[in-house]
């Protein structure tokens, strides 16, 4: 795709640098830890992907193999209840909470 992306996926704006996405994951999953936030609600509230943020950021089951490896391995690393520490994608930087 002219964009750089990855055909048949959308992108998005860049908006913030790399390195202030990775403190403010930092930061977020903190504020889940501490209890002052659910995953559900600040994913609601400030995510960039135009498509999970309207679903509080679940991703449904998925199979490792259904996601983009880092992510995959991320989110199945985890156990019950909790949150991932930021990865890269080539979609940005993230973090999961695992619920289950």
């Amino acid at each position: 795709p002219p964009d750089g992306g990855v055909k048949g996926q959308k992108s998005y704006p860049v908006t913030r640098t790399k390195s202030e996405a990775i403190r403010l994951a930092e930061a977020y999953a903190k504020d889940i830890e501490a209890g002052e936030i659910t995953f559900r609600n600040l994913a609601w509230r400030v995510s960039d992907d135009k498509g999970s943020y309207k679903v509080f950021g679940d991703l449904g089951v998925r199979k490792p193999d259904e996601l983009e490896s880092s992510f995959g391995a991320a989110g199945f690393a985890l156990k019950p209840q909790e949150i991932s520490a930021p990865f890269e994608t080539a979609h940005g930087i993230h973090i999961v909470y695992r619920d289950d």
